[in-house]
């Protein structure tokens, strides 16, 4: 689709530590939006409510500095200046993905 990750870390394989905070934030500079912030969910997998909130909501992924420990100060102020759209990406347990728009 054109994007590139901007996240700084990332999970690689299966025996990589658990990570904690917002899965993925991706950019293009032609897209719309410019920039993803993504969340992916297993199988049944839920997204879950946190002391910042529902995670994926604003509050949540603006709480705890998720998203400057995730992109940096300088990629954060573009985000809050161009914005996002926040994406919930499903792997069902056949393999087939589901992407789904977050109001």
């Amino acid at each position: 689709m054109g994007y590139e990750r901007v996240s700084l870390d990332r999970v690689t394989g299966l025996d990589d530590p658990i990570h904690q905070g917002i899965d993925g934030v991706y950019y293009n500079p032609e897209g719309t939006p410019q920039y993803i912030i993504a969340e992916a969910k297993y199988g049944s997998a839920r997204l879950g409510n946190t002391i910042d909130g529902p995670q994926m909501s604003d509050s949540w992924i603006n709480g705890s500095d998720r998203l400057v420990k995730s992109v940096g100060d300088d990629v954060k102020m573009d985000i809050d200046l161009i914005g996002y759209e926040k994406w919930l990406i499903r792997i069902k347990t056949d393999g087939n993905i589901i992407k789904a728009v977050l109001e």
